[in-house]
């Protein structure tokens, strides 16, 4: 799902700010709802994360820490010490999915702490959130 798309609104449950240009910023924790692919419940799934680290906040932060969980589910974290686009891909087990509906939570070690003019805390500029069939 493209978050800037508003037709993702419903599934941005929570720990996203006003979508922006081509994406949102989050806070330290978010989660959403997503589909899971067919066959998931068998073969499991990757979960992706797209996103992007600008330079201000590495400089600031030196190294985000990104953790990520599908229906509870913890997966491997990523350690993220450069500023750019990057992608947090993680394979999901078959576990992780009992039927219904599908959430992945993701935790930030640090955020950008809030300093004037930007009255938030912020974590990741994030793009894109899905899960893909294995």
């Amino acid at each position: 799902m493209n978050v800037n798309d508003p037709r993702a609104a419903q599934q941005l449950l929570n720990g996203f700010y006003p979508r922006e240009r081509e994406g949102c910023w989050t806070g330290k924790t978010f989660r959403v709802r997503l589909a899971a692919p067919p066959n998931a419940a068998r073969k499991g799934a990757v979960l992706i994360l797209r996103f992007g680290i600008p330079g201000a906040s590495i400089e600031r932060l030196h190294t985000i820490a990104v953790s990520g969980a599908v229906n509870g589910v913890a997966l491997t974290p990523g350690e993220y010490t450069q500023a750019g686009d990057f992608s947090y891909s993680r394979d999901v087990p078959q576990s992780a999915f009992h039927g219904g509906d599908t959430f992945a939570e993701f935790t930030l070690d640090k955020v950008t702490p809030a300093s004037p003019p930007e009255n938030r805390e912020l974590g990741l500029f994030v793009t894109t959130i899905g899960l893909e069939a294995r």
